[in-house]
């Protein structure tokens, strides 16, 4: 019992020796006043001396309406934010292969049903929809029609 009295009176004393310069640190921190001055002052403090601090601003991520309709439906998850969840689309060619569509669009992309729901392309039915679902999962649907059928892009 004494043992751990003498062992936590001289952690105790350990301890404040060792605050105290710290409290100091985190003082001088708090007075500045730029931001990321404060936050590299706050970086410093854990730091040996010999530890180079460098502070970087991030650049900004800026995608054009053109890569990201190249990345719809093959998206990464960096930018999956900036990734509309509805594309109007052009479809240039539409096909019935083994009972499920596949469409061509005019940007090059090919999206195939995965679905076996009867779906009627027309291209007088109004502009064509390729939209985001739950859990990765994409429709395509036209604006005169009432039913959606589940796609996944293949090119």
């Amino acid at each position: 019992m004494l043992r751990s009295k003498l062992f936590l009176a001289s952690l105790l004393i350990s301890c404040s020796s060792v605050a105290a310069p710290l409290h100091n640190e985190l003082a001088q921190c708090r007075t500045i006043a730029s931001a990321e001055r404060r936050l590299a002052c706050y970086d410093a403090i854990g730091l040996s001396n010999n530890e180079a601090v460098t502070v970087s601003k991030p650049a900004a991520d800026v995608v054009s309406k053109e890569r990201l309709s190249e990345l719809f439906g093959f998206e990464e998850k960096e930018i999956a934010k900036q990734i509309p969840d509805r594309m109007e689309v052009e479809v240039r060619e539409s096909a019935l292969v083994h009972g499920k569509r596949v469409f061509r669009l005019s940007n090059g992309q090919v999206w195939r049903q995965t679905d076996n729901k009867r779906f009627m392309y027309t291209p007088d039915n109004g502009p064509a929809y390729i939209e985001r679902g739950a859990l990765s999962s994409f429709f395509f649907s036209q604006r005169d029609t009432n039913t959606r059928i589940r796609v996944k892009r293949v090119e």
